[in-house]
């Protein structure tokens, strides 16, 4: 009866929330939901246990990533214009596949990244990272899902894991049970919670025709670079900020950086909009020419983020933060500015796998990368919050021309009057 009482509510809030905003809206408030659990984590936690579980959860984002071998991108190219129950059937039996590659994984870390974890912290990290496979499962079914432009069951799928971590952390809390151990074990938790989710979503049964599975990691290989790129250049910011500036101005970016999640989910929400028609234009050699205006309604899309985000940063955050936060709207700024290239970098991510330019991906990537780390040439005294933010602006102007640069016609890239309002109707569904 809870099954059913539970497909229920995931099919109506699938039927009302219809439209690409949804993906928008999951990434926006999965990232709200964040910042409410950071002080909550912050409370029950230690600075060390802190440490050890941010640790951990970069490892359960990564791990997955590493060994989905962008299998995702490919599965959600192809369900564009193929049946998805064979390919969701290849999906399942690939999940259960990295079980083993999870396993020697985690065995590395163990001897390695978490050998100095206390013995339970270490062994709820094991079990983390072994978990694996339930990531990988639940992203793979979530892409089937946004290629079929089912994106109500996607706004589900993707609030369901931080809504189900944040609950746990104030059981947790209210109980005066948290530790790392089990506040690591929320990770695993909620990612089976959300694979609950994404089958009830769904349901493909286990007989019945399956795509093979290696034709699918041979076409997927070209996106696998990509991936580790996209995740460096999200991930290394936050990496280099404390060992490369001082503790305050690390915590001065970390603050500056919150409004990255917004650009990252419109873009998302844009990409997915265009996505599966650039896939079934790509797969029936058709001309393609709405690829040319997805392109300039990326760009236009991020322009409209820039301002929106220039304009309300200045009173934000000092508002959400405290006054004390206040330096912090400097590279905040220069992060609004480096809004548009990421709006339009994540939206041209989506649709450079449409069109299976997974090399041009990784290229983009890598030199953003390499932009950003270039950063620790500064001397010493230039080596704060604002020159952080200045270097992953940068890094994303670079992706973005990249990108345009495979894109191949610079001429058609300026986005037109049109242009601004078609990307806000995309992003409503209603192209």
């Amino acid at each position: 009866m809870v099954w059913e009482y539970g497909r229920s509510a995931i099919t109506g809030i699938s039927t009302r929330l219809s439209g690409p905003g949804a993906v928008a809206l999951a990434g926006l408030s999965a990232s709200a939901i964040g910042l409410v659990a950071s002080p909550v984590q912050a409370r029950a936690l230690g600075p060390e246990d802190r440490g050890a579980v941010a640790a951990v959860a970069a490892a359960t984002i990564i791990v997955p990533i590493l060994l989905s071998f962008g299998a995702p991108l490919e599965l959600r190219n192809r369900a564009a214009s193929e049946d998805p129950a064979p390919l969701v059937r290849a999906a399942r039996l690939a999940s259960f596949a990295s079980l083993v590659p999870a396993a020697a994984v985690t065995l590395i870390l163990w001897l390695t990244f978490f050998s100095g974890l206390s013995h339970s912290t270490k062994l709820a990290a094991a079990m983390a990272v072994a978990a694996s496979p339930v990531a990988i499962a639940v992203t793979m079914r979530t892409s089937v899902l946004m290629a079929r432009e089912r994106f109500g069951a996607v706004f589900a799928i993707r609030l369901v894991a931080p809504v189900s971590m944040l609950a746990g952390l104030l059981i947790l809390l209210v109980r005066d049970a948290a530790s790392a151990f089990s506040v690591i074990l929320l990770i695993p938790g909620s990612q089976a919670i959300a694979l609950v989710v994404a089958l009830a979503c769904f349901r493909v049964g286990i007989r019945g025709p399956r795509s093979a599975i290696w034709p699918i990691y041979r076409a997927s290989s070209g996106f696998a670079g990509a991936r580790v790129g996209e995740i460096a250049l999200a991930q290394l910011p936050a990496m280099i900020a404390l060992p490369w500036a001082s503790s305050a101005d690390a915590g001065i970016y970390s603050v500056a950086a919150t409004i990255l999640a917004m650009p990252i989910a419109i873009g998302t929400a844009l990409g997915a909009a265009h996505h599966p028609r650039i896939a079934r234009d790509v797969a029936t050699q058709g001309l393609n020419a709405r690829y040319a205006d997805a392109v300039r309604q990326a760009i236009a899309l991020g322009l409209i983020v820039t301002i929106l985000l220039l304009a309300i940063v200045p009173w934000a955050v000092p508002l959400v933060f405290g006054p004390e936060f206040a330096s912090a709207v400097g590279p905040a700024a220069l992060l609004s500015v480096a809004a548009m290239p990421l709006t339009a970098n994540t939206a041209l991510t989506a649709f450079l796998g449409a069109r299976r330019q997974g090399r041009a991906m990784t290229v983009s990537y890598l030199a953003g990368v390499a932009v950003l780390a270039s950063a620790w040439l500064l001397p010493v005294d230039f080596r704060n919050a604002l020159t952080l933010a200045g270097a992953v602006a940068a890094s994303q102007l670079v992706v973005c021309v990249v990108m345009l640069v495979a894109h191949g016609d610079w001429r058609g890239i300026a986005p037109r009057r049109q242009d601004y309002r078609e990307s806000l109707v995309a992003l409503a569904g209603r192209q």
